[in-house]
């Protein structure tokens, strides 16, 4: 994942000298690190709420946690083709897709369950 990782050639890394450079690619991992565990909760919350309404009901499987959610996620991420932007526009784009798209699945989902 790391999706909002800045690489080295962004601006600031190049001006940056000794342990400052340093200090600044800590800072950008673990910032990277931070959005990256939030999107997977979020996935991984809406991704619970989904099964209970959906398979639960109509194929009678046990429920899911939400550490048993981020699992399934984890194994949908490496089955998929991941996308990486290259540029920090593109990246900064890709991380609000990232923590918007869960809600959306969310809202379509619980439209959807009316209908059941």
């Amino acid at each position: 994942m790391l999706s909002s990782f800045v690489p080295e050639d962004s601006g600031i890394l190049p001006r940056a000298r000794g342990v400052w450079r340093i200090v600044i690619m800590l800072t950008m991992f673990l910032r990277a690190i931070v959005i990256d565990f939030v999107q997977i909760v979020i996935s991984s919350f809406v991704l619970k709420v989904l099964w209970g309404w959906y398979v639960v009901t109509t194929f009678g499987l046990p429920p899911l946690s939400i550490a048993q959610s981020a699992g399934v996620g984890v194994i949908m991420g490496l089955l998929t083709v991941q996308h990486i932007p290259r540029d920090d526009e593109a990246r900064k784009e890709m991380t609000i897709f990232n923590l918007s798209i869960p809600f959306v699945m969310l809202a379509f989902g619980w439209i959807l369950h009316f209908f059941l």
